[in-house]
């Protein structure tokens, strides 16, 4: 993780799971790239959504960065004021909830980019084959 912010968003999501009684996740260099590269087309592109601007989702980016997966998730954020709150509004919406509790899910890595309309965030949720 590049900085304070992904750490604090790792942090947040791993708190999450911990007081569902879920185990921690682990930092995955392939999942965090996978998140950057998200969160930077997201930015540079100013859009928010799951398919990138080559076409690719979650899954084909994660392939991508050489991981072999058998679960794979994503949840993204734009403009939300720090990574807690980002988690916060995850918590809130039934999909990213999913996402962040699934009992699959082993590793995470997570991304922010900041865009000219503010900052985008991503995370990635996988589990290997």
């Amino acid at each position: 993780m590049s900085g304070d912010d992904e750490s604090r968003l790792f942090a947040a999501i791993n708190a999450a799971r911990a007081a569902q009684g879920l185990p921690a996740l682990s930092h995955d260099p392939r999942a965090e790239a996978a998140a950057r590269a998200q969160a930077r087309d997201m930015a540079q592109n100013r859009f928010m959504g799951h398919g990138g601007s080559d076409g690719s989702g979650p899954a084909q980016r994660l392939e991508h960065q050489g991981y072999r997966w058998s679960f794979v998730a994503e949840n993204l954020s734009f403009n939300y004021p720090s990574p807690e709150a980002t988690v916060e509004g995850w918590m809130t919406s039934p999909g990213h909830r999913a996402n962040i509790l699934a009992p699959e899910a082993r590793d995470l890595g997570v991304a922010r980019a900041d865009g000219a309309l503010g900052p985008y965030r991503a995370a990635v949720f996988a589990a290997p084959l």
